[in-house]
């Protein structure tokens, strides 16, 4: 008769196969953990970083705007004092925002740029008495009459001396009435609502009378060209914003 075999040979050793399973989970917290880890300190590096390129920044639009806005306000005196009466509505603002570097449609890098920006805003009966007007005005002061470019949608830009290249310089547009305030029928040139802004005087555009059509002189100037941001350290597959909003200074 054949004896039983022994317990200990019948089952995997008990111990043996508790140690097994413990190396196991160590090894799977491991693959879990290191990960979370590397991102937690990527990010947090990053964000000290982030911190210091946030002062930076906000340093540099201190710096420039100190230099650009009396200028953009001393040319905007001087177009007033050639034209028979004061504007209805006036506006002037530092703007910034967010532009992108892409590759393959995906974003590999944020950049920020910002403008000083002036409107001046003038009643006129129709386009025609705004076409008048512009072509009686000084074209050192407001810019040569031409053909509209085509890029001002829902207005018309009547002189000009923008460089298509920075978008600074001088406009004066007809605006037709409800073109000012953002929506549908909003003009494509005026930036007034569009951007992040720091207002040196502040309009809200919907008190603008939306039955009166507009001459606008516009006036703007950089600030700051396009300033490399990167990406959010905290980003993982797509980059994102490194912050939310853009510095103002």
């Amino acid at each position: 008769m054949t004896s039983p075999e022994p317990a200990s040979a019948a089952r995997p050793d008990g111990p043996r196969l508790r140690r097994a399973v413990r190396v196991v989970a160590w090894v799977l917290a491991l693959l879990v953990a290191v990960p979370v880890v590397v991102y937690v300190v990527h990010g947090g590096i990053g964000s000290i970083r982030g911190v210091a390129l946030r002062r930076e920044v906000a340093g540099e639009v201190a710096e420039r705007r100190a230099v650009v806005q009396p200028e953009v306000l001393a040319l905007r005196e001087r177009q007033r004092a050639v034209l028979p009466e004061p504007p209805t509505h006036s506006w002037a603002a530092l703007q910034c925002a967010f532009g992108t570097t892409e590759g393959g449609w995906i974003v590999q890098a944020y950049h920020q740029s910002c403008w000083f920006t002036t409107l001046d805003l003038y009643p006129v009966a129709s386009e025609d008495e705004a076409v008048q007007r512009a072509g009686a005005l000084p074209a050192e002061l407001f810019g040569a009459p031409g053909e509209d470019p085509g890029y001002a949608v829902h207005c018309r830009v009547l002189t000009s001396s923008v460089e298509p290249s920075s978008e600074a310089g001088t406009q004066l547009l007809w605006v037709p009435g409800g073109a000012v305030a953002p929506g549908d029928q909003h003009c494509s040139r005026l930036t007034l609502g569009q951007y992040a802004a720091d207002a040196v005087e502040p309009l809200d555009p919907t008190s603008v009378d939306p039955g009166t059509d507009w001459l606008v002189v516009s006036n703007q100037a950089p600030v700051l060209e396009r300033r490399e941001l990167g990406c959010s350290p905290w980003s993982l597959v797509f980059c994102s914003r490194p912050w939310d909003e853009p510095v103002l200074g």
